[in-house]
């Protein structure tokens, strides 16, 4: 579980949250479902009227019901929804309650799934013809949009009436003990004894609210701090009417400082006959990972300016650059790939490895780079390394690459 320290800088009043990438699995004794119940309930008592809903993308367990406002269960094409849904094995109390998403419709067939999300208990459907890999790139011009809202009867999003603090579990007791079971670069866990009466707890960093949880969770993993910072953490249990009890004792530690400041390190590429394996030590945690394999990066991006790159791999799959010749003069390669097969990449400790079907037949795998994006510091990790290139004289030395 991750203690979020993010803000919202701009809005006194938050209207609703989008939880995506939501669990499917209750968890022991339910403690998944409740958890996502007690951000709900949590969100709520601070923002009343703000709508929660929760993206698992597929069927979800009937102890999720009354976690959330709205619960999105399918997030598919037209073709899946059609010949293989699957749908919740529960009934709910309020279509409102259920959202799908079918992308790759045709204008034909708006109606039809209109109709089907109807007869599967769906109160809220969206509707598009934009295809994968993002199928909310582009949005269906005004006529599909009009066939749209002329096939659903309209209507007002459920929201659940404010969640108070239970009032009949007495005062919360002392948190006897708190102890950081481990830190890692941007993390650290911690956990601690059951409080008598408590309904939930609060952590705090230097006296900070930084994450609250559920009453049956006694360990948490805060997430999203600085490398190489200190921090004091303290737990308070909180009993009925949202009251808190004495404090924990403190707990301390400092995270570990980055290699050279650098998040991404060890960077390498071994090529074995028709196969390529490349590492990279990820050291905090990223939304998204990409391998780039290019041809040619030294001194000729002037003769040729096109786009050298040939290939990327993420976490799921190999993709080769099918984008169009460039224009006479124009240095704005379409981004145009095509999948070539499904690829596993290995995770042990923070070593990330990628094995490709690429050798060196196929193409020179090499010169490479690993892209790491979100939730950590944006970073592109090059090998070899431009400061390895000497182009001076280049007309590029006006500052397009920084290679001279």
């Amino acid at each position: 579980m991750l203690g979020s320290r993010a803000a919202l800088c701009c809005a006194r009043v938050v209207p609703g949250i989008f939880f995506d990438e939501g669990w499917m699995e209750c968890g022991p004794h339910n403690i998944y479902a409740d958890f996502y119940k007690y951000i709900n309930d949590k969100t709520e008592r601070k923002d009343p009227g703000a709508y929660t809903m929760l993206n698992p993308g597929s069927p979800i367990a009937s102890s999720y019901e009354d976690t959330m406002d709205t619960l999105l269960i399918f997030e598919l094409s037209y073709e899946a929804y059609t010949q293989s849904y699957k749908g919740n094995n529960w009934p709910n109390k309020d279509p409102r309650k259920i959202w799908h998403i079918v992308y790759n419709v045709p204008a034909s067939a708006i109606d039809e799934v209109a109709k089907l999300a109807k007869e599967r208990g769906a109160g809220i459907i969206q509707i598009t013809n934009d295809i994968m890999p993002n199928p909310y790139d582009n949005l269906p011009d005004d006529s599909y949009m009009q066939a749209h809202l002329a096939a659903v009867g309209g209507g007002s999003v459920p929201s659940a009436d404010t969640h108070a603090w239970p009032s009949d579990k007495g005062s919360a007791g002392a948190v006897a003990s708190l102890v950081v079971a481990h830190g890692e670069y941007s993390s650290a866990a911690l956990l601690w004894n059951a409080a008598s009466n408590a309904v939930g707890y609060h952590v705090y960093d230097k006296g900070i609210l930084v994450a609250g949880v559920p009453s049956d969770m006694t360990s948490i993993t805060i997430g999203g701090v600085p490398p190489g910072t200190a921090h004091t953490f303290t737990v308070t249990a909180v009993g009925s009417g949202g009251t808190t009890g004495p404090s924990s004792p403190s707990a301390s530690t400092t995270t570990m400082s980055l290699p050279g400041g650098k998040p991404v390190t060890q960077a390498s590429a071994s090529i074995l006959g028709s196969m390529t394996t490349i590492k990279a030590d990820i050291l905090v945690p990223y939304a998204f990972l990409c391998i780039y394999i290019w041809d040619s990066l030294e001194c000729d991006f002037q003769e040729n300016p096109g786009w050298p790159i040939n290939y990327k791999a993420t976490p799921k799959t190999l993709h080769r650059y099918t984008g169009d010749p460039l224009p006479e003069g124009s240095t704005a390669a379409p981004w145009k790939w095509t999948n070539i097969t499904d690829i596993v990449v290995d995770t042990t400790g923070y070593t990330y490895t990628w094995t490709l079907p690429l050798g060196t037949s196929t193409t020179d795998t090499s010169k490479f780079v690993v892209q790491a994006q979100g939730y950590g510091p944006y970073i592109n990790v090059f090998d070899p390394a431009p400061d390895d290139y000497d182009c001076k004289g280049s007309g590029l030395c006006g500052g397009r690459l920084p290679i001279c």
